[in-house]
């Protein structure tokens, strides 16, 4: 699937509505984009394409530069087309970032807002005895324990989330791909510390998990928030080695998972 600007839009709302921020490169382009797609006219003026490749022109100037050409005497070149054009460049632009040094970095960003869920289920796994009822650690629970209980679906909300920014990172940008795997193994690479994990946890984001507190991630540890260039690494592991990506676990396997 090939990107396009409601993609880049949706992604950097995804961003903020986590509490971050895109990285510059990432966010430079963005507004550019969003600025550019948001005009119905843009000029055919030869020095576009140079404009556009300047890390110096903000999203002001570029407004600036398409008002001060729209003279009478350029009114007759005007068009969508150049605008079309320019904000596919720019969106091919964020996408190579994105699977690049930007992908790395914004990651990197989220990586403090992971390590607050991961932490959450640390502690309920550390607190909570697995086959307990609900009803009883509310009942006869220690304080620690109704209050790691109660910490896990504050802490699964922020793990989906990332996880939801990660989905759309895979789906519409391509950040990591695989052959030999599913859309959900390509997601797990980024939660994954190694191969075996990925397969795992790859297999398990394919499930179902009503009911479950923590939803997905009381079967899928949260150890790692890897970099776009880290998962796809693991993601070439998986690939070259000889673990068999058409069996699935049972459930039971996946019951056994260690939670940290």
């Amino acid at each position: 699937m090939v990107a396009n600007i409601n993609d880049v839009q949706r992604l950097r709302d995804t961003v903020q509505a986590l509490g971050a921020e895109l990285p510059q490169s990432l966010a430079k382009t963005a507004e550019l984009a969003s600025a550019i797609a948001s005009r119905s006219e843009v000029s055919r003026a030869p020095n576009l394409e140079g404009l556009l490749s300047d890390p110096d022109l903000t999203a002001a100037e570029i407004e600036g530069f398409i008002s001060d050409v729209g003279t009478a005497s350029a009114r007759e070149y005007h068009s969508s087309r150049p605008r079309e054009i320019a904000v596919h460049t720019l969106v091919q632009q964020f996408t190579e970032d994105l699977r690049g040094a930007g992908g790395d970095a914004l990651m990197d960003t989220l990586r403090p807002k992971f390590e607050e869920a991961a932490g959450a289920f640390a502690e309920a796994g550390r607190r909570l005895d697995g086959g307990a009822s609900a009803e009883s650690i509310l009942a006869s629970g220690e304080p620690e324990q109704i209050e790691a209980w109660r910490a896990l679906p504050q802490a699964q909300a922020k793990a989906d989330s990332i996880r939801n920014l990660v989905r759309l990172m895979v789906v519409h940008f391509g950040v990591v791909r695989t052959t030999e795997y599913t859309e959900d193994h390509a997601q797990a690479a980024f939660f994954s510390a190694s191969s075996a994990q990925l397969i795992q946890a790859g297999h398990a984001f394919g499930g179902t998990h009503h009911g479950l507190r923590g939803g997905v991630w009381a079967k899928v540890p949260l150890r790692v928030l890897n970099t776009v260039t880290e998962a796809r690494a693991i993601m070439a592991d998986a690939e070259s080695g000889p673990l068999e990506p058409a069996r699935k676990p049972t459930e039971r396997e996946l019951d056994s998972l260690p939670h940290r």
